[in-house]
C-alpha cells in the first residue's frame, strides 16, 4: 500500500509525524487560504512534529494540503 493510500483510509484524528514519513515534502501552514467556502474544499493531511520529553506535539504544516473539490458533491 502506498503512503497516500494510508492517509486516505485511516481516521482523521490520527496524527502523522514527520519522522515517520521523512521522504514526504511538508508544505507550509499558510498554503491554504483562511477564507474558503464551506463544502468546496477537501481535507488535507497535517504534518506533526513529535514533542520531546513530555512537550506537546506541534503542527508544522501539511503533507497533503487541502484542495478544491474536483467534482460537485452528490447531495
Amino acid at each position: 500500500m502506498s503512503v497516500m493510500g494510508l492517509f486516505n483510509k485511516s481516521g482523521r484524528t490520527e496524527r502523522y509525524y514527520t519522522k515517520d514519513f521523512p521522504e514526504l515534502e511538508v508544505h507550509p501552514k499558510d498554503c491554504v487560504p483562511d477564507e474558503r467556502p464551506y463544502g468546496t474544499w477537501t481535507f488535507g493531511t497535517k504534518a506533526w512534529l513529535k514533542g520531546e520529553q513530555g512537550a506537546s506535539d506541534e503542527w508544522i504544516g501539511w503533507f497533503t494540503p487541502p484542495r478544491l473539490r474536483q467534482k460537485k458533491p452528490k447531495w
